[in-house]
């Protein structure tokens, strides 16, 4: 339950946008604000505060994991260098940020020894792709996509308690025609991430949830999106460690060219297209066994149009588990997402 309000000027120079909202099952207030600069052209400048809520786990002097409410608010500050061709785009962005994590555990018998940690990070993400697609296209078309980042996190009471992390994530598209209104799709994704802690620990990865792309304002602002290393059919975190990778691969096929609304209301039901999918990944330790999960499923995916000038596209899916951990036993999920998987 929440608003947002967003806005921009006439040529595009700043814009901006709120979020607040009450967050169900944790009693707190979430919010978002951002504020987007292009008056320099090269490089684009974003600031965005955020508070956010999750519930964890925590581990206790004795072994003992017990839950915990997490609070999360952070400070960001961005620059986007971009290079953009006829066919390709180079973009380099460098991220400061400030997060401050609380913890509360409802337990009364357990006591945090320290219940808040502040982050000092910097992020650098190099961006290449030559991914792209045409105006009735169900997805990038033809093309490879590549995304790496680095970053350094140290604590701002312990300037010797760091880590560092690695993630990379290439993506390649090729199509075909068949039938329908656009070309069919083969989509093809791999994932990566790997952390280091020196007295303190690494960052954990976690493994599983949907996929997803941010929805989009319209004025360069997005929010929301699916986990990085998805895994259809399990639930977020089935599996955690400092190395984590994840693949999939997907064939989508358009179905329907609508183009209709209602009377005259300012939403209308653009197409209608399906896909079918492979997710495999692995997330663990340098002390565990690697096991390897799976999954496949089909999605049939809707795009709406709203206001006449922005598209939505929402995505009701199922599949079946196939390679699972070792306590659980195959079954079939359904769920609901938005955005392309990826």
């Amino acid at each position: 339950m929440g608003a947002t309000t967003f806005g921009s000027d006439d040529i595009g120079r700043h814009a901006y946008a709120v979020l607040a909202g009450w967050r169900t099952g944790v009693g707190a207030v979430q919010g978002l604000a951002a504020y987007i600069y292009r008056g320099f052209g090269d490089p684009i400048m974003q600031l965005t505060v955020s508070q956010d809520w999750a519930g964890v786990g925590l581990s206790t002097s004795e072994g003992e994991v017990v839950r915990a409410t997490e609070r999360e608010r952070e400070l960001r500050v961005a620059a986007s260098f971009q290079r953009p061709r006829s066919r390709s785009l180079l973009s380099v962005t460098p991220v400061l940020k400030v997060e401050q994590f609380h913890y509360s555990v409802t337990e009364p018998q357990v006591r945090l020894q320290d219940p808040s940690i502040t982050d000092l990070e910097a992020e650098l993400v190099l961006g290449f792709s030559t991914a792209r697609g045409y105006p009735r296209s169900v997805s990038a078309e033809k093309g490879l996509g590549a995304a790496l980042s680095f970053s350094h996190q140290r604590l701002a009471d312990d300037l010797q308690s760091w880590r560092i992390s690695a993630e990379a994530d290439l993506r390649g598209y090729g199509s075909f025609p068949v039938f329908g209104y656009a070309n069919h799709v083969l989509a093809a994704r791999i994932a990566v991430g790997a952390s280091h802690g020196h007295r303190r620990g690494a960052e954990a990865f976690d493994l599983g949830g949907l996929p997803g792309q941010p929805l989009d304002f319209g004025i360069g602002v997005t929010v929301g999106g699916g986990e990085d290393y998805h895994l259809r059919g399990f639930d977020s975190g089935v599996q955690r460690g400092d190395r984590i990778v994840a693949a999939s691969f997907e064939y989508r096929a358009p179905l329907l060219l609508v183009g209709r609304g209602y009377k005259l209301w300012p939403i209308l039901l653009d197409r209608i297209s399906a896909s079918a999918f492979v997710d495999a990944g692995s997330a663990w330790r340098d002390t565990d066994e690697i096991r390897v999960l799976s999954s496949a499923g089909a999605e049939l995916s809707t795009d709406w149009g709203v206001s006449y000038a922005i598209r939505y596209r929402f995505r009701i899916g199922v599949a079946r588990t196939l390679s699972v951990p070792a306590e659980a036993s195959p079954a079939w999920k359904a769920y609901l997402s938005a955005g392309i998987a990826f």
